[in-house]
């Protein structure tokens, strides 16, 4: 596998990773205290920016024709910045919709209220996947690529 495909691979980690502790979960699985809020604090996330994130997903897919590995790995590590606009726009969306016709400032807050939670999270998937990819580049598992296009 090439490190332009591991970056594709890895927009679905953000889905797949509360989703696979969620079903873990919901069939009786075991654990302690800290998976079990860890299990919680990662469901929630999908509920919130489950589709914000989609939508970021689609688009970074889609710019990621053409590119080099390097400008991908770059992009990495704007990613959670380019997610807080689009979290903020489906989160005011949502607000309004669910609050209607009561709308008021208290009700359109939870974007900013939730946004350092969206950067702690992206950082730490931003971590999780370039960290993943130094480990298997080393292990000869993914090839170096840097310079190659899609």
């Amino acid at each position: 596998m090439s490190g332009r495909g591991f970056y594709r691979w890895s927009l679905f980690l953000p889905i797949l990773a509360p989703a696979a502790l969620l079903a873990f979960e919901l069939t009786g699985g075991r654990h302690g205290p800290l998976l079990g809020g860890t299990i919680e604090f990662l469901g929630f996330s999908l509920v919130f920016g489950g589709i914000p994130y989609g939508l970021l997903a689609l688009w970074l897919a889609r710019w990621m024709r053409g590119k080099t590995e390097n400008e991908i790995r770059r992009v990495s590590y704007l990613a959670p910045i380019l997610m807080l606009p689009i979290f903020w726009g489906c989160l005011f969306i949502y607000e309004i919709v669910a609050s209607w016709p009561h709308a008021d400032a208290q009700h359109l807050s939870g974007g900013a209220l939730l946004s350092p939670f969206v950067l702690l999270l992206g950082y730490a998937y931003v971590l999780l996947v370039n960290g993943l990819l130094m480990l298997l580049k080393k292990g000869g598992v993914v090839r170096n690529d840097s310079q190659q296009t899609v």
